[in-house]
């Protein structure tokens, strides 16, 4: 099963992370994920299309308002699976 395999693997730190804080906050833009990695937002968004690529994370387009992604099963099965998440 393909989602078991890529459980196997580790991510990039960074994608860690934004994992994390996606669990912690719920739902953040670009913006607020950048600000609290210390990163830039291209690099931000760039991890977040990885994480989105995998089934991990989700984005929630809206018009009055800044896209906002949250974490999904795969990105917290991930987490747990790695020990960074406890039950």
């Amino acid at each position: 099963m393909q989602n078991e395999e890529s459980h196997n693997e580790y991510l990039d730190n960074i994608k860690e992370k934004i994992l994390i804080l996606l669990l912690q906050h719920e739902r953040l833009e670009p913006e607020q994920i950048s600000t609290l990695l210390g990163a830039g937002v291209q690099l931000t968004l760039f991890h977040l299309e990885d994480l989105k690529k995998s089934n991990m994370v989700m984005d929630s387009p809206s018009v009055e308002s800044p896209t906002s992604w949250g974490i999904i099963q795969e990105g917290r099965a991930y987490l747990i699976h790695h020990g960074l998440l406890s039950y």
